[in-house]
């Protein structure tokens, strides 16, 4: 059973289930169209035997002329006795029977004896009647018309031999039998050759695949000209790779940048480490030892933040929870946790927000959206200068624009202000130590947000940072906070 089943199984290749599924196909129109024309066939020839039937009964009632009496009365015409019927004679005859039912005449006249005593006599003096008799072994096809005349009822047959007809029929389907087989086998090498050059295209294709490799990253996939759905599958492919290496490439340099970032307070820890270490240092250099370490160990916590959360950004997982947010009261918190730090280096920190600014977000993300701007913008801005934050609405859209009075960004650091680890120059970067990931990950939370950013020069000075949210209603009314909107500066 076992042997059996892995016999019928079906094949694994797709050219040759093309194949066979082409001959299976094959085998059973073929068979529906032999039992087809094979009962279309014989129907034709027998119509075509009636045919020629009408037209002899036609001209047979054409002679017995219905106005008048037939020629002799009947006690004159002596009915012919039986004779020998030969195959001859039954290619072609015709026979016409008096009212009371006795043969008047029959052509040839051993034809006589064929109807003799049969009662589809009786029923041809009503109507028509088409009939299949046989004498001896030979088939006969026989047409009885009546002829209603003055002296009664007259009955005229026609017939002839169906052996010819079935003859030739029986030759035309021997032929079908031959040549169907043969035409199903064609079908099926046909079909295995059409399908092989139909996959031929996806062979080189998986040929292409093959060769591809890591660090290939100029490999591509070959599209096919001629065939429309294989080539729109290769640059479906080309499209994945492109998307692919892209990413791979990505990967790589936030790799590498981060290798870069992490060497430098790697070393300054060591450094002071190895300071705080020495048996000579003394009691203040070894505090400020500690202290800068502190600090750098800060840095490289912040760091590792921010790069989990850049690498949760490159994943399927989602970085929000959209839900109807008061941007209001993020701002206001945010303000309020930067105060002390604007104060401290004199800058005015100012606020301007309609208290009633609601958008579809998260409140942590958008939080942390607010103090990487605000810790930018305060550390490039020198004393006495000012940072804004400004909302507003703009039809269905919040935009917020933070902006400040240092040097600006330099033109050529605007279109790559929001890629990972990137700076603009010292001027701008002076007194600060980010790793350039701030503006990524501001970039990265507005995308999630369904929203926008984008970086620009004040026309008087300074830089600014727009960013655009989706608006929405609040799901209830809360309490307005007691510090949603400080004035600005101190």
């Amino acid at each position: 059973m076992r042997k059996l089943s892995w016999i019928i199984r079906w094949p694994t290749s797709l050219r040759a289930r093309l194949a066979l599924a082409c001959t299976v196909v094959a085998v059973v129109v073929a068979a529906a169209g032999m039992t087809l024309f094979t009962t279309l066939l014989h129907r034709g020839v027998d119509a075509s035997v009636d045919t020629v039937l009408q037209a002899r009964a036609a001209q047979l009632v054409r002679q017995l002329d219905p106005s008048r009496p037939a020629t002799g009365a009947p006690s004159e015409r002596k009915e012919p006795g039986p004779t020998p019927v030969s195959s001859r004679d039954l290619d072609s005859f015709s026979l016409v029977y008096r009212p009371d039912g006795s043969l008047y005449s029959a052509e040839p006249a051993s034809a006589a004896a064929i109807m003799r005593g049969t009662h589809e006599l009786t029923e041809a003096r009503r109507e028509s009647t088409r009939l299949t008799v046989s004498a001896g072994e030979e088939p006969l096809r026989v047409l009885a018309r009546p002829v209603v005349r003055s002296d009664g009822t007259w009955v005229v047959a026609v017939g002839t031999s169906l052996t010819p007809a079935s003859a030739a029929a029986d030759r035309a389907v021997r032929d079908l039998d031959i040549g169907v087989p043969v035409l199903v086998i064609l079908t099926g090498i046909g079909a295995w050759l059409l399908a092989g050059a139909s996959l031929r295209p996806v062979d080189r294709m998986r040929a292409d695949a093959s060769r591809l490799s890591q660090r290939d990253e100029s490999g591509r996939i070959s599209v096919p000209e001629r065939t429309a759905e294989l080539a729109r599958l290769a640059t479906t492919f080309n499209g994945l790779l492109d998307r692919a290496d892209y990413s791979l490439d990505r990967q790589r340099k936030f790799v590498a940048d981060t290798g870069h970032e992490l060497r430098t307070p790697l070393a300054v820890l060591r450094i002071e480490l190895e300071l705080a270490d020495s048996p000579s240092s003394t009691h203040a250099e070894l505090a400020e030892a500690i202290s800068h370490a502190r600090s750098e160990a800060e840095r490289l916590s912040k760091l590792a933040d921010d790069m989990l959360f850049l690498a949760r950004a490159d994943s399927a997982s989602p970085l929000v929870h959209l839900e109807p947010t008061a941007l209001s009261v993020v701002i206001a918190t945010a303000i309020r946790a930067h105060r002390a730090k604007a104060d401290s280096l004199t800058i005015d920190l100012g606020l301007k927000c309609p208290e009633t600014t609601y958008v579809l977000g998260d409140g942590a993300a958008l939080r942390r959206i607010m103090d990487n701007l605000l810790s930018n913008s305060l550390a490039v801005t020198p004393p006495g200068g000012h940072v804004r934050v400004e909302a507003r609405h703009d039809g269905e859209e919040v935009v917020v624009v933070v902006s400040d009075t240092g040097p600006g960004f330099p033109p050529d650091f605007l279109p790559h202000a929001f890629e990972r680890f990137t700076r603009p120059d010292p001027a701008r970067a002076s007194g600060r130590h980010g790793a350039g990931l701030g503006l990524a990950i501001v970039a990265e939370i507005a995308s999630a947000h369904g929203g926008r950013v984008s970086a620009g020069n004040r026309p008087d000075g300074g830089a600014s940072v727009t960013l655009t949210l989706i608006a929405t209603a609040p799901e209830r009314q809360p309490a307005p906070p007691s510090h949603s909107n400080p004035a600005p500066g101190r």
